[in-house]
């Protein structure tokens, strides 16, 4: 049987008294602690959903992306389409977009809009007019013009001329959004390193 209370000394009941405030003060603690913990864990929770949605969105705009490159490669024979994608791809990088369809269309809305044009995108093998003829056509009106030549074949012939001549650039086809980018982000980067070394003088 349990001893009653008038059965216990003075100091058993003190010690009893601090055993029973240490118990509560532990209790207490793991209390903050649990509490504390289940803040963690919640943010943790928020976290790891973010973590999750932001990993979704970039595998979708890879996926876009992968798909974009995939259809330019194999519609690149099909010069309707082409220019279609192109145009989707270039304007996916962040350019304004102005297409033509063949040299003639090229020369009409250059001289219309050559100030405007940072950079012609020049396929060598195109209905109605040569790309070189076009090309040249191009040059009267803007002797600084910029040009991006395209072919299937080598940079060697007409395309290889240009490049030698004017100091032009050439993309072999077929080439990916990645390559398209690369080389119109490094003309560009060159072409207002000239315009600012010529205000400097």
């Amino acid at each position: 049987m349990p001893k009653s209370a008038d059965k216990f000394s003075p100091e058993q009941i003190s010690d009893l008294h601090e055993e029973i405030q240490r118990l509560k003060e532990r209790l207490g603690r793991q209390k903050d602690l649990e509490t504390r913990l289940n803040e963690t864990l919640h943010s943790l929770r928020v976290h790891e959903e973010e973590l999750r949605t932001q990993n979704e969105d970039l595998i979708t705009a890879q996926k876009e992306i992968t798909q974009s490159q995939r259809k330019y490669r194999d519609l690149f024979d099909d010069e309707e389409m082409i220019l279609d994608v192109s145009g989707k791809l270039l304007e996916r990088l962040g350019y304004r977009v102005i297409a033509a369809e063949n040299g003639e269309q090229a020369v009409e809305i250059y001289q219309k809009w050559c100030q405007d044009v940072d950079l012609v995108i020049l396929d060598m093998i195109m209905p109605a007019m040569s790309g070189f003829e076009t090309y040249n056509r191009l040059k009267e009106i803007n002797p600084q013009i910029k040009v991006l030549l395209s072919s299937g074949y080598s940079e060697k012939g007409q395309a290889g001329e240009i490049v030698a001549r004017d100091r032009q650039d050439f993309i072999q086809k077929p080439f990916d959004l990645t390559q398209l980018s690369q080389k119109i982000a490094m003309i560009l980067t060159k072409q207002k390193s000239v315009r600012g070394q010529g205000s400097l003088g």
